[in-house]
């Protein structure tokens, strides 16, 4: 049975680090938790000492990764039940009209839409054709709000992530990201899609945006 074994150093930048040596692992890699614990995992044939090695080799990325990741746990804030009516009522205003107009401008047909509170996604599209749609969404910029719902209507017509889902999505962002006018978002999406080693696709990158705004 292949084990997992691991290691825990203390570091001056970091504090505790976790080093992992994982025999299922291909690519060494370093990552920062949620909690601001930093694991650098490598495959099992690799030392403890090349570990750390990595973990120097990356140090200024860890930090970056660090900053974000702190200023992500800042944004988490925990709702009463004042506030999460207050944005369900904002929610039930906006949402479904705002879901109209994208709809209409791309060609999509649905049943309709409802508001949730949903703490572990941002939206969802049923074989019926009925959008959900997260009342937190009215806490982040309107992009990333206009995206999630983009993304839920491309799932009209493909009930899955396949190549083709990815394709009409990507279509259809292509043509909305052309009127974008929230310049501090545009300038968040360029700096992912500049990151990724060969550039990532507009869908990618505003996904990968969202993350910025935790649910929770």
């Amino acid at each position: 049975m292949l084990k997992i074994k691991e290691k825990t150093v203390n570091d001056n930048d970091f504090g505790e680090v976790t080093l992992r040596k994982n025999p299922r692992c291909r690519r060494p890699s370093v990552k920062v938790s949620p909690n601001l614990k930093v694991t650098v995992t490598v495959p099992s044939l690799f030392s403890f000492r090349q570990a750390l090695s990595l973990l120097d080799r990356y140090r200024d990325k860890v930090k970056s990764f660090l900053e974000k990741q702190q200023k992500k746990n800042a944004l988490r804030v925990s709702l009463d039940e004042t506030d999460i009516e207050k944005l369900r009522k904002e929610a039930k205003e906006y949402l479904p009209v705002r879901t109209e107009t994208i709809a209409g401008r791309y060609g999509f047909t649905y049943s309709g839409v409802s508001i949730k509170n949903n703490k572990t996604n941002w939206g969802s599209c049923s074989s019926r054709k009925h959008i959900n749609l997260n009342l937190n969404l009215m806490r982040v910029p309107s992009p990333a709000r206009d995206y999630v719902i983009i993304h839920e209507l491309c799932h009209l017509r493909y009930m899955n992530h396949g190549p083709e889902f990815h394709a009409l999505l990507e279509k259809t962002l292509i043509d909305f990201y052309s009127s974008i006018d929230n310049q501090d978002y545009l300038d968040r999406v360029t700096e992912i899609r500049a990151s990724a080693p060969s550039g990532a696709p507009i869908h990618r990158a505003m996904q990968l945006c969202l993350r910025d705004f935790p649910l929770r």
